[in-house]
């Protein structure tokens, strides 16, 4: 595990570099907030608000879950809530065994492993799907009590789809007093998703001509949206299709220029698929990444 010794700020700068997410980043903030401040009223012998510092992270595939999970892990770190701030990313698969009472010793390890940092544990929802064969709720129980017997030192960050999470919420009275604070990833508008695609651009220090960004623009509010809507992959996706495009036609040049090897032009953009355009907003959030 490699330490991540940033301090809050630096943290919460790399947050705000991040496309969109505004509400999300307010949350944090928030957090940030609520834990310095219940630090300085320790050391004014004040009564503390204790706060439970785990986490539920609802949104769509590809709005930054878990590169967030990471920076709060590493957040936790610096504001000396964990000792550690490693993140331990998992899911039903790796909690739940496929035979009875195997479950809690499956879930138990894991849970040792992400000891002093976070366990992220996406679609965490499955965990209550699997009730009826009997070894969901071990995998809970089992988590639960290590959330209890390691307060200080082991925060859960559970994942997935809102309707979900509210049905893993509901599958046991411990779940909810224990993450009470529900953060929502919003889909990213589209001009939003323009920004992350620029991001992959400027990386590969790609350029694009005006015909090529009008057919991008196109593309992108093409998109259907919707539940499972991917986001930020999709925009990794149509990243990686351009790129092929681009390289079957600038491969059947006898010698290829500079120019050639990072000017995007229209020919290199995949058609805009077909069905109902989403909606663009016009107004941007910043660079950053995802």
């Amino acid at each position: 595990m490699r330490e991540d010794h940033r301090s809050v700020d630096e943290l919460l700068a790399v947050l705000d570099a991040m496309v969109g997410l505004e509400p999300v980043k307010e949350q944090v903030r928030r957090l940030v907030a609520s834990s310095r401040v219940a630090q300085q009223r320790a050391k004014a012998g004040l009564p503390v608000i204790e706060q439970s510092p785990h986490l539920v992270f609802t949104g769509n595939p590809g709005t930054g879950k878990t590169t967030v999970a990471r920076l709060v892990a590493a957040i936790y770190k610096a504001l000396g809530l964990i000792k550690k701030g490693h993140v331990v990313e998992a899911d039903c698969s790796k909690l739940i065994a496929a035979y009875i009472g195997q479950t809690p010793i499956k879930t138990q390890r894991l849970c040792e492993q992400a000891r002093g940092g976070v366990l992220f544990i996406d679609e965490a929802y499955g965990l209550a799907g699997h009730q009826h064969q009997g070894y969901g709720p071990e995998a809970i129980e089992t988590l639960l009590k290590f959330m209890e017997d390691n307060r200080g030192d082991f925060v859960v960050v559970a994942a997935g789809y809102p309707v979900e999470m509210q049905q893993f919420l509901n599958a046991n009275p411990g779940l909810r007093s224990r993450f009470d604070i529900v953060i929502d990833f919003p889909d990213y508008a589209s001009n939003e998703l323009e920004s992350i695609l620029d991001i992959y651009l400027d990386e590969h220090e790609f350029r694009v001509t005006p015909e090529a960004r009008d057919k991008i623009r196109a593309y992108i509010a093409s998109l259907s949206r919707g539940r499972g809507f991917g986001n930020g992959r999709a925009m990794r996706n149509f990243f990686n299709e351009m790129m092929r495009i681009h390289s079957l036609r600038v491969s059947t040049e006898t010698e290829m220029s500079v120019d050639d090897l990072t000017l995007v032009t229209d020919r290199d953009v995949p058609e805009v698929r077909s069905g109902e355009a989403a909606t663009a907003t016009t107004s941007f959030s910043g660079h950053g990444y995802l």
